[in-house]
């Protein structure tokens, strides 16, 4: 089984705020516990090395990088996504700095082994620590190599089952209230091509749906949103969350994997 696993940190929040469940993806629609309107995915207006999407009004754009060290028989890989949260004309809300952490932590008083996770921790500059934080988790992909003659060969099997599946879950703190998502399911995968094996999350607020991303195939920036009509209703974190998974590599496709963990 390969292993992987993300997490955008929420360092400082209160265990007991992200102790509710989220509802249950489903296949259609859910019943939100808000208005909502579904909004179309677009473009973002990007920096030099800078990807990303936009949605009613806000975007997430992204500048990605990996570095990977070798000590001894182990390698470990560090992916970087520093990401700009922007409003109307371009204001800036938030900035910071996505990263993908191997190895064992303690995050939000759970333990993470090494063995079976990997971390995505996602913080926010020049803000009050935990605030605005995310943390995605994904399953362990694990995998055998060696290395002839500056070859090398990798062999292994990922775990792409149920259970894989069932470990995928988000959490977001946004102004220190907390928010999940959960999938809305798993397409099948070209391992030559697709970049895309999530199809959407369902995001959710005190166990009740708010909120929902649905990806556009097999794009890096196209598909749909819901998010709550009303400012009041948790809108802007709603965006932020969506635009986020959005741009969060899927560490489910081994194209993925390959490309930024060489896995």
């Amino acid at each position: 089984m390969k292993r992987l696993c993300l997490a955008v940190a929420c360092a400082l929040l209160p265990l007991s705020a992200f102790a509710q469940e989220p509802a249950a993806p489903a296949d259609g629609a859910p019943t939100y516990a808000v208005p909502v309107e579904s909004l179309e995915i677009g473009g973002a207006r990007a920096h030099f090395m800078e990807t990303g999407g936009s949605a009613g009004g806000y975007a997430v754009t992204v500048r990605s990088s990996a570095m990977q060290t070798n000590i001894l028989t182990r390698n470990r890989t560090r992916v970087t996504l520093n990401y700009r949260f922007v409003g109307a004309d371009e204001t800036e809300l938030l900035t910071g700095a996505c990263r993908l952490q191997s190895g064992g932590r303690s995050l939000l008083g759970v333990h993470w082994n090494q063995s079976t996770s990997e971390l995505y921790a996602c913080e926010a500059r020049d803000q009050p620590e935990g605030a605005y934080a995310m943390e995605v988790t994904l399953p362990a992909f694990r995998e055998t190599s060696f290395g002839i003659g500056g070859v090398s060969i990798s062999a292994g099997e990922d775990e792409t089952g149920p259970e894989a599946h069932a470990i995928l879950h988000a959490r977001l703190s946004f102004d220190g209230v907390a928010y999940d998502a959960a999938p809305t399911g798993f397409g099948r995968e070209n391992p030559m091509m697709d970049r895309r094996v999530v199809e959407g999350y369902i995001i959710s607020r005190d166990g009740q749906p708010v909120g929902r991303i649905d990806f556009s195939g097999n794009s890096n920036n196209r598909g749909t949103i819901a998010a709550p009509v009303a400012d009041a209703d948790g809108r802007r974190a709603v965006l932020f969350m969506a635009l986020q998974l959005l741009a969060m590599p899927d560490f489910y496709s081994s194209h993925v994997r390959q490309q930024y963990l060489n896995r």
